[in-house]
């Protein structure tokens, strides 16, 4: 016997089983609201977000503060794992190393709202794969005009420019651990 989800797709087949999996734990684990309190650091960069005019140049120093400010290292994604669950805003923001794409993304959301520039519908969690088998998180994020614009902060590390995120085997042609000038 056969199961059939949505538009046909077999949850026998792994590949649909594990985005099911994925989405499930997006909606579960990761979908952290806003705080109402910030700590002082977070609070100046959203003041510093707030005073530009567009949304765009917002969305660029966004990106640029806290892809500057935190790396990705992809072997350090498992090892640390029991990390992804830590959602003390404080503790985050003073790693200034790794940090998880699902905490990037968190931050950046936090950022763009609290800015006064976006509202938390604007800023979307997306997922892909990295090689297959590795779970990604991006942001996309809606500008006024309709458009997105797809947000990785994490793929920053490894060069995936703004406007695009990292999936498949995208960061084995990337510059790995690249430090930022």
């Amino acid at each position: 016997m056969t199961l059939s989800g949505a538009k046909g797709h077999s949850y026998n087949n792994p590949r649909t089983w594990l985005r099911g999996m994925i989405l499930t734990m997006n909606f579960l684990f990761f979908r952290w609201r806003i705080p109402k309190n910030l700590p002082p650091e977070i609070q100046t960069v959203c003041d510093e977000l707030a005073a530009l005019t567009d949304q765009e140049s917002v969305v660029r120093r966004a990106h640029e503060i806290l892809s500057t400010r935190f790396r990705a290292r992809k072997y350090l994604t498992y090892p640390l794992l029991w990390k992804i669950f830590d959602r003390d805003l404080s503790r985050i923001w003073s790693r200034t190393s790794f940090l998880h794409c699902t905490h990037m993304n968190w931050l950046l959301k936090i950022v763009l709202v609290r800015s006064g520039h976006f509202v938390e519908a604007d800023v979307r969690e997306k997922w892909t794969f990295l090689t297959v088998i590795s779970p990604h998180q991006y942001a996309k994020v809606r500008m006024h005009d309709g458009q997105w614009i797809n947000v990785d902060v994490w793929g920053s590390t490894y060069g995936i420019p703004f406007g695009n995120y990292a999936h498949g085997f995208m960061l084995r042609y990337a510059q790995h651990d690249k430090k930022p000038q």
